[in-house]
């Protein structure tokens, strides 16, 4: 038997908050943390992945991953100064999905850990099949470092010349008539340009302060999430296959 932490003891470990904490129970074990997330309909991401056929996204599955091998990382660091980033993801598959009412076990294997970068394997199962794979890079950033680097970025400086078709944008109605996803998880407000003989896609994510997953970071700072930056550019991707005509009327899936 391992360290078992309550929710409690995983709240004074980790940053995250509801609702955006996606555990509710852990055990640090021998090389590796074991963690389970109960997944309720009371999920805010299920009202919008997808309304009538609700599953849990896969990043969010790669994020229950690193907030649970965060747990290991956070053993030899001074949790009131240091944040866990998630700083490489590799190797992920999406084997099975998640849906409500499943409990979601997350079972890390440690690979390394040296100078506050902790490597892992990790996987996800329920009911003993894997739904989810992945190796994670997590880095125990000072929080006054991380503070240092989060500057803001202007919207004109950061576009690349040439990303805007300004007869040809669409807006998020336009784009909700292509892909399913719906409030509070669709991560993009704008298609800047689509052009299917460059087969490229530019999207647009209006990021505000009062988006819900802010809540599960320290009030002192506001970081979106880096297992949804990965949403993002997959809606974006799945605005563009959609939009092609031998894909009307299909889903698009991780």
């Amino acid at each position: 038997m391992g360290n078992l932490l309550t929710i409690k003891e995983i709240k004074e470990r980790l940053p995250f908050r509801y609702p955006f904490l996606l555990i509710d129970r852990a055990e640090i074990v021998e090389n590796g943390v074991n963690a389970v997330k109960n997944l309720t309909m009371d999920e805010e991401f299920f009202q919008g992945h997808f309304p009538g056929a609700p599953i849990m996204p896969g990043v969010l599955q790669v994020e229950s991953m690193f907030q649970t091998a965060s747990l290991y990382l956070n053993q030899g660091c001074d949790c009131d100064q240091c944040i866990p980033l998630l700083t490489n993801l590799k190797k992920v598959k999406f084997r099975k999905p998640v849906l409500p009412g499943d409990a979601l076990l997350i079972e890390i294997t440690v690979d390394s850990c040296e100078n506050n970068v902790l490597e892992v394997s990790a996987k996800t199962s329920v009911d003993g099949a894997v739904t989810s794979q992945a190796q994670l890079t997590i880095s125990c950033v000072k929080k006054n470092e991380l503070m240092d680097s989060l500057k803001p970025t202007s919207l004109l400086q950061s576009l690349k010349e040439g990303a805007i078709d300004e007869e040809n944008v669409e807006d998020v109605v336009a784009i909700q008539k292509v892909i399913p996803h719906r409030y509070p998880f669709i991560l993009v407000d704008k298609i800047l340009r689509l052009d299917e003989e460059e087969k490229t896609v530019f999207g647009l994510k209006n990021v505000s302060v009062n988006e819900p997953f802010f809540a599960g970071y320290p009030e002192e700072y506001c970081m979106l999430p880096n297992s949804l930056q990965m949403e993002i550019a997959a809606q974006v991707g799945c605005k563009y296959m959609l939009s092609l005509p031998e894909n009307e009327g299909k889903i698009g899936y991780f």
